[in-house]
């Protein structure tokens, strides 16, 4: 879990609703979130990524490799590898992202 620190400034007032509804901030000025503001952003892409993803658990590495190799039909999946199987995934040029343990209830975060 994130830990509170201090990026900036020290205004905690603004608010999901003060995120532009495109997901866009205008150019020309500094774009500054407030830490409750990244987190609830952040949760909202675990969110997305859970929603339009499926879970091949321990399988993450096979299944990448199949999908890349036109073995299976291209889709987004989640699941767990290895730091050793993520290289060399990487190595294969196949195109991967690491993400922290999202925990069983991921689909569920409120």
């Amino acid at each position: 879990m994130p830990s509170r620190i201090n990026i900036g400034s020290n205004d905690q007032s603004r608010s999901v609703a003060d995120i532009p509804a495109n997901g866009s901030f205008s150019a020309g000025k500094p774009n500054t979130v407030d830490v409750a503001t990244a987190f609830v952003m952040a949760k909202q892409v675990i969110q997305a990524l859970v929603a339009h993803s499926e879970d091949v658990g321990e399988r993450f590495a096979e299944e990448a490799r199949k999908i890349h190799y036109e073995e299976a039909p291209a889709r987004a999946i989640r699941g767990q590898a290895s730091h050793e199987e993520c290289e060399e995934l990487r190595d294969e040029g196949i195109d991967i992202v690491a993400l922290p343990n999202l925990g069983p209830n991921t689909s569920s975060l409120n």
